[in-house]
């Protein structure tokens, strides 16, 4: 490839971000080599979000709870960015699509309901595959509270999807 994009988050002893720091901060290498660094873009580069919320019937003692942590997450994140949010039990769906809008992104989590098992490998991989490969920072935040139950994809495609892309997982 000519080009690969290396995303990065630093923070202090005290796990506090670092902002401001220049192109000259950083240094790439490769086999020992040093690499150019033909493109550098600080922190105010607007981060594409996916939010997968685990709606299966494991949820429904937890879901009032899930949803109110779910609003407070999206409240955080900036109108500028845009958010794709997921609902995900043994299916998926998009609740919405690249929205700048936090009222948009606070109705569609009011609108879930739990039911059915829990596709989690399988909603990674559709995650990761909706961010793309365009370039900027991308996300995929996973709510969940268990573990897989009949995704059609296994734990090792999970993986080498996500080596393979520039996603970073939560």
């Amino acid at each position: 490839v000519d080009a690969v994009q290396v995303t990065v988050t630093v923070s202090d002893d005290n796990g506090r971000f670092v902002g401001g720091l220049s192109r000259d901060a950083f240094h790439v290498l490769q086999d020992g080599r040093p690499q150019a660094i033909s493109y550098f873009a600080a922190s105010d580069v607007p981060l594409e979000l996916t939010v997968a919320v685990d709606i299966s019937g494991s949820m429904m003692p937890s879901m009032l709870k899930l949803k109110k942590a779910v609003k407070q997450f999206l409240s955080a994140v900036p109108s500028r960015n845009a958010v794709t949010l997921l609902g995900f039990n043994d299916s998926i769906f998009a609740l919405t699509r690249k929205t700048t809008d936090p009222a948009e992104r606070i109705k569609a989590v009011d609108r879930l309901a739990p039911w059915g098992a829990t596709a989690l490998y399988d909603v990674i991989v559709r995650g990761t595959d909706m961010l793309g490969r365009q370039m900027g920072r991308k996300a995929l935040v996973v709510f969940s509270d268990g573990e897989d139950q009949g995704s059609h994809v296994t734990l090792e495609d999970v993986e080498r999807r996500l080596q393979s892309s520039d996603v970073t997982l939560y």
